[in-house]
């Protein structure tokens, strides 16, 4: 009978045993899924032409992704439908943009706001003016497009002369900086909108640049720039308007694109040879240097923060097909404050999810960043971005 009792007794104690090793392991498998581990590493990779370039590891003084969920930030699908590019009035804090078909939309995460209807087809590029309140469009055929000008706060379209060649803001919403097609040559001057029709002032009476873009920096610099191109050299120049001086700020590279942000006061730029960097002055030819590689149709600035959004993958692709829509990529987004140098790595996308993001054209307004998705071509916001200074955490999203 003892003996009995024992073995029910050794019995008893075992399954004690058995659950009380069980409730443990529940618990820690419980605790790992929630973790988020962290990275110690920056992704390698970047867009070159046919190249494979490693981007450098900026250590653990980098890493963002953190067990501790300090700070939500929140990713959400603006507009209703795919749009063509888009502007923020910074007066009012709205987001416009411009669909495909070219209707103009309020963004809101309800139910966006049609504001105008008009059809316009074969959008070829859109530019904000300093404030927002404008933007300037050129649609119709690429090599000889008409321009127009929608006003957001009149909600309404105003035409632009027919023998506008390019266009860019000048130093106010009131003025254009144009190329002028002449009976047998170009001339670059400025259009004053205030006067009807529009009045040119001349600056250079035979421009024979041609296949260029320009950006006005405040507040008489010209940037001049060849469009970028695998199959020949491109070149960028800054024209002083009021002087006239004229300086070359890049000889000659392949795929070269250079891009001014306003509200930054930097240029983001790339290059075959040169890669990626960001100038505060587009005379000085070292750049800041950061830990990473991508493309400036993947930056933005704001105050002292720097945006971009980085392919975590190799990216052995042409510059050309990428901006064609021919290759895809994978993103985080790298957020730098310039001031103290601190950088964030922020995870927004994930292929194995089903949730890729290939971000382009994004815009910063407070602690929002806006862009494109390239997948869907639906406007996004992620919102709750602050300063480097401590751990996120990224809330996917559905």
């Amino acid at each position: 009978m003892k003996k009995s009792y024992k073995t029910i007794i050794t019995f008893i104690l075992i399954a004690l045993l058995g659950i009380g090793i069980y409730v443990v392991w529940r618990q820690i498998k419980k605790t790992s899924v929630g973790e988020i581990p962290k990275q110690t590493e920056l992704p390698q990779g970047g867009i070159k032409n046919n190249t494979s370039t490693e981007i450098p590891n900026a250590g653990s003084g980098s890493e963002i992704i953190s067990e501790q969920k300090t700070s939500i930030i929140s990713l959400i699908k603006l507009s209703d439908a795919p749009v063509f590019d888009f502007w923020i009035n910074k007066n009012t804090s709205d987001v416009f943009y411009l669909a495909q078909d070219g209707g103009v939309f309020v963004a809101k995460e309800g139910k966006d706001e049609n504001i105008s209807s008009q059809q316009i087809q074969a959008l070829n590029s859109l530019e904000e003016s300093s404030s927002g309140e404008k933007t300037l469009v050129a649609f119709g055929n690429p090599q000889s497009p008409q321009w127009g000008i929608f006003d957001s706060i009149d909600r309404v379209w105003r035409p632009l002369p027919s023998n506008i060649v390019t266009a860019t803001w000048g130093s106010n919403e009131n003025e254009l900086v144009i190329i002028k097609k002449n009976t047998s040559s170009n001339s670059l001057g400025f259009l004053n909108l205030t006067k009807t029709p529009p009045e040119f002032k001349n600056i250079v009476s035979d421009f024979s640049f041609k296949n260029i873009r320009l950006s006005f920096f405040p507040l008489s610099d010209l940037f001049i720039t060849e469009l970028p191109s695998s199959d020949y050299l491109s070149r960028a120049w800054l024209l002083n308007t009021k002087t006239l001086s004229f300086n070359t700020i890049r000889s000659g590279e392949n795929d070269l694109f250079l891009k001014w942000n306003n509200e930054k006061g930097v240029v983001f730029s790339f290059g075959k040879n040169s890669g990626f960097g960001i100038f505060n002055n587009p005379l000085i030819s070292d750049p800041n240097p950061v830990p990473f590689s991508t493309i400036p149709q993947k930056c933005a600035g704001a105050s002292t923060l720097v945006y971009c959004f980085v392919p975590q993958q190799n990216s052995p692709t042409l510059f050309e097909d990428y901006i064609l829509n021919k290759n895809y990529s994978d993103d985080v987004l790298y957020t730098e404050d310039s001031g103290s140098g601190s950088l964030d790595r922020i995870v927004v996308s994930d292929l194995n999810s089903g949730n890729p993001i290939d971000a382009k054209n994004p815009r910063a307004l407070g602690n929002r960043l806006f862009f494109i998705n390239k997948y869907d071509g639906f406007l996004y916001m992620i919102s709750g971005i602050k300063k480097p200074e401590e751990p996120r955490y990224f809330e996917p999203y559905d």
